[in-house]
């Protein structure tokens, strides 16, 4: 019998509009060579504060409650701490030695905010604010943003931007600006699955007449002003610009029907029920992917330095608050309490994974197609060296996993690994940040 092929956009040609269906099996049976082709590629990234759990190795607690495994490359085996990550050894990849050269001598309470962007901490723009640079996500989103309902879900517990040096997002725009994270689960889920009302609708409409309206005066304000003032003016424009284009996106999209779960999602759940709110935030991101409602994500789960209602998030282990955790090691069961608090996130990380290597992606685990990013800006006492990563998932992007690897910090740094994510997503650069070349055990 001759196999049926369709493609993704059929069903709504006829009306003109581009909605992505859901990789089906019969997508992708007639054609099983061109299915890692044709699958869309994703990537999630997720950030927590503070550090990890690094005993000395002379403390009993190392073997048991180190963030890094015990020893290298293929011959390594996961401590207390990532015991969660041993139903997907296989397809990750433990990574130490990486960090951010710019951030070595600085404060390492305030790594969050170039986490994905690796710039200079202190970077500060021509009338001497302080600024960054672009994000990775943000970097893919350009590529694959205009094929889904939502470019780039960027979340975060705390909610909102924060400061340059207590950021609550990981997401910066093309030129440096920082993207709002969204807190709420209801609100994510009904971006996500509610169909627009009437009030949305006009909403959008009014958001639009008043963004028309101060283009127009903007114009004629151009006119008027002298040089210096004409710069900041077009920085500003920029970020109008953007706000423009996500107003007329939505304006593209807010007809056409959202997708359904059958998935229940606790929408009114707060950080206070620690668990099940990173849970569920996780939850969200599987289903935006699912879905095809987005193929980029981004999850700040906790502010640094204490600063944030996040920090409570250390219920989920059994502790008042997380940060606290980080200055007492030298006490009883220090090294251990801390390890708890790194096996709860690293739990929540390899649930995500379980996920999405149980939902299917055309012929293919989800997994396979979605490249999955999980670490902190600091390592032990808060020292922004030495990163704690895991690279997980993009089986179908040539990455290469099952292993633990140990890089010199004085020759390899965080920015290669980010060119070497980017490339293999499909972005065309040759260089980001201060790299020097991509990382070829991982590829």
């Amino acid at each position: 019998m001759k196999k049926f092929k369709i493609d993704r956009r059929y069903f709504l040609k006829g009306v003109g509009a581009t909605l992505a269906l859901p990789m089906l099996n019969i997508m992708a049976e007639g054609n099983l060579k061109n299915n890692k082709l044709s699958a869309p590629k994703r990537l999630a990234c997720f950030f927590f504060p503070d550090g990890v759990s690094m005993p000395p190795e002379n403390d009993p607690a190392h073997k048991e409650w180190n963030w890094f495994p015990i020893g290298d490359r293929k011959n390594y085996k996961f401590t207390n701490t990532l015991r969660g990550m041993e139903p997907f050894k296989d397809v990750s990849t433990v990574l130490s030695g990486l960090s951010n050269p710019f951030g070595r001598k600085t404060n390492g309470h305030n790594s969050a905010g170039v986490f994905l962007t690796a710039a200079d901490q202190e970077l500060k723009d021509s009338s001497g604010a302080m600024t960054n640079t672009v994000s990775i996500d943000q970097l893919f989103a350009q590529l694959v943003g205009d094929q889904t309902r939502i470019s780039s879900l960027v979340m975060s517990t705390d909610g909102g931007v924060g400061l340059p040096t207590a950021s609550r997002t990981m997401s910066y725009d093309i030129v440096g600006r920082p993207i709002f994270a969204e807190s709420s689960p209801r609100r994510l889920f009904k971006r996500l699955f509610e169909q627009a009302d009437a009030e949305e609708i006009k909403l959008l409409k009014l958001k639009k007449s008043a963004l028309d309206t101060m283009l127009d005066n903007i114009r004629m304000l151009q006119k008027k002003i002298g040089k210096v003032d004409k710069e900041r003016l077009d920085h500003y424009l920029q970020a109008v610009r953007e706000v423009e284009k996500r107003i007329q996106k939505a304006e593209n999209w807010i007809k056409i029907p959202k997708p359904t779960t059958t998935h229940e999602i606790n929408k009114d759940v707060t950080y206070v029920d620690a668990k099940e709110y990173v849970r569920t935030m996780y939850d969200l991101i599987w289903l935006a992917f699912q879905s095809d409602s987005t193929r980029v994500a981004t999850y700040q789960i906790g502010q640094e330095n204490a600063s944030g209602v996040s920090d409570l998030l250390g219920m989920a282990a059994g502790f008042r608050r997380a940060h606290a955790l980080t200055h007492q090691t030298k006490e009883k069961d220090g090294w251990k309490n801390l390890g708890l608090y790194n096996q709860f996130l690293a739990d929540e990380f390899a649930n995500f994974l379980k996920n999405l290597n149980a939902s299917k992606d055309g012929l293919d685990p989800l997994l396979d197609n979605t490249l999955c990013y999980f670490g902190s800006g600091t390592s032990k006492y808060h020292t922004p060296k030495n990163f704690p990563l895991i690279l997980a998932g993009g089986k179908n992007m040539g990455f290469k996993h099952g292993q633990f690897l140990k890089y010199d910090e004085n020759k390899t740094t965080i920015s290669d690994l980010y060119l070497t994510m980017i490339q293999q997503l499909g972005v065309k650069a040759d260089k980001f940040g201060i790299s020097t070349g991509t990382l070829s055990e991982l590829v």
